[in-house]
């Protein structure tokens, strides 16, 4: 167990926006975990964090919010380069 289990496994009751730190650092980790991290930004986002709703879009757009979310159709002016991720460290 890494030390990062006990966050894939889900806690309660936190902020906003811890559960948006907590979606930020599984995204941009070393072994980046995203559909843990798209449900982090999903309960952030459902408790009404605009970043974390931006983030978790973001990762829909690209295809990292878990299993047959790559095949979303796209806008014809989207591009990935110029995504911005919110994270605040």
């Amino acid at each position: 167990m890494d030390e990062c289990e006990p966050l894939r496994q889900g806690r309660r009751g936190w902020s906003a926006d811890s559960e948006f730190n907590v979606g930020c650092n599984l995204e941009g980790g070393a072994a980046p975990d995203y559909p843990a991290a798209a449900d982090w930004y999903r309960r952030a986002a459902n408790a009404g964090h605009g970043s974390a709703a931006v983030n978790l879009s973001g990762m829909y757009t690209i295809g990292h919010a878990g299993p047959g979310t790559k095949y979303l159709p796209r806008h014809p002016s989207f591009r990935p380069e110029v995504l911005e991720i919110n994270c605040i460290f």
